[in-house]
């Protein structure tokens, strides 16, 4: 089962995208976490309060003081926290804001899955940082998506030529590599690159199912992959 956590920066978003959002999390795993930030003081807010409850929002108010980033830094550190304390598998963070590209960033590091759902003004180092983005506005009901025909998931022996042509773009074939980067190099290799096509959830429980790498967790808590060295054959 994987946990999600959702994550909503009601500054940055309207709140006639709160079902949307809970649709897209809900498609990624079990939702176990759902809350909404903001300086609810403000008027703008009023909506996201009346439908808050009836999408099981758990309400985080932060006064701003006159700044706007309040909010933000209150979802960033909320954030640690979950990562450093749960077993949280998947954050989906609701907003466009690009300042949460370096916290999407960290959080990959330790080897976790990062969704965000936002609108498409959000700039591309944002999409970038993330391992998906959703744009809001193209999520459908599911009524309204067909169903798609069953994908028989990719042969897990292929991965490890994919590692290392990945590993191979940022000079990593040899040593101990971050998750994080791994992830972003996966995507300019394969562009579209996702661990379900593989069978498997988050790339975390990928990399673990592969015999051919060997993973551990840095000093500074990042997940951190190598693979394993080629063992050659002496002839008798």
């Amino acid at each position: 089962m994987v946990k999600v956590a959702v994550l909503v920066d009601a500054e940055n978003l309207p709140a006639s995208h709160a079902k949307a959002i809970i649709l897209e999390a809900t498609r990624l795993g079990t939702v176990v976490e759902r809350r909404l930030y903001g300086d609810f003081l403000r008027g703008n807010l009023k909506q996201w309060l009346e439908i808050a409850a009836s999408q099981a929002f758990e309400i985080c108010h932060v006064q701003s003081f006159g700044g706007k980033n309040s909010a933000d830094i209150a979802i960033a550190v909320d954030a640690i926290e979950l990562l450093c304390s749960s077993d949280i598998d998947l954050f989906c963070l609701a907003t466009s804001d690009s300042d949460f590209a370096a916290l999407a960033i960290r959080i990959r590091c330790r080897g976790k899955t990062v969704v965000a759902v936002g609108e498409g003004k959000a700039l591309p180092v944002f999409r970038e940082a993330v391992d998906r983005f959703v744009t809001l506005g193209l999520v459908t009901s599911p009524q309204e998506k067909k169903p798609a025909p069953p994908v028989e998931p990719k042969a897990i022996d292929t991965l490890p030529a994919l590692l290392k042509a990945a590993l191979n773009t940022i000079g990593g074939a040899g040593g101990w590599i971050d998750v994080g980067r791994l992830s972003q190099a996966l995507k300019a290799v394969e562009p579209g690159f996702q661990p379900r096509a593989f069978g498997s959830a988050t790339l975390s429980k990928l990399l673990g199912r592969c015999d051919a790498v060997e993973l551990r967790t840095g000093a500074d808590g990042c997940r951190q992959l190598r693979l394993k060295p080629v063992r050659k054959v002496i002839a008798a």
